[in-house]
């Protein structure tokens, strides 16, 4: 049975409370439709669901947070059709979105891992440490990803996820 979007609002509900989250305002469908015309992207329903319940939220023990729509400026489209939409320790980690051009419902929430520290000259007598990032993909539901921050929150969720598929990856 695949989790939906429905589940998950269930979930907080019921949970909030003990999940420590707070809930943002509703985003109306006139907010969902400014960000689709300012960014030129058409939500996937999934997202559209969430944000109608919710204009994202944060998860107070893992200083954790789904970025509400106004918010994702910019600095946070990544390309035409994908843009950072949680973070953690404000803007430490985070994830994106990269959504289908010809269906907004198909989409990937990929993580970028910090692969390898390069050093690199600035110029004779100063250099600096840099962290190359492999990006990773997760999961194409919003739901399942929720699901997992919810079950096990930030470091035994997101990040181990997040490592087990880069390994898997790099295995093959």
């Amino acid at each position: 049975m695949r989790l939906e979007m429905s589940d998950i609002i269930q979930r907080i509900d019921r949970e909030q409370q003990s999940l420590n989250i707070t809930l943002y305002g509703e985003a109306s469908d006139a907010d969902i439709l400014h960000f689709e015309q300012r960014t030129g992207i058409s939500l996937p329903d999934d997202f559209k669901t969430l944000y109608r319940y919710s204009n994202g939220f944060e998860v107070g023990d893992d200083l954790f947070r789904i970025l509400p729509l106004e918010n994702v400026q910019d600095e946070l489209m990544i390309g035409e059709r994908e843009f950072y939409f949680a973070d953690y320790l404000v803007f430490c980690d985070v994830w994106r979105v990269v959504i289908e051009l010809k269906d907004p419902n198909k989409y990937s929430i990929l993580y970028d891992i910090g692969i390898e520290k390069i050093k690199e000259q600035i110029n004779a007598n100063q250099s600096q440490l840099r962290l190359l990032y492999k990006s990773v993909a997760l999961t194409q539901s919003l739901a399942q990803f929720l699901q997992v921050l919810f079950d096990a929150g930030v470091f035994d969720g997101l990040y181990d996820w997040g490592e087990k598929r880069m390994h898997d990856m790099l295995k093959n």
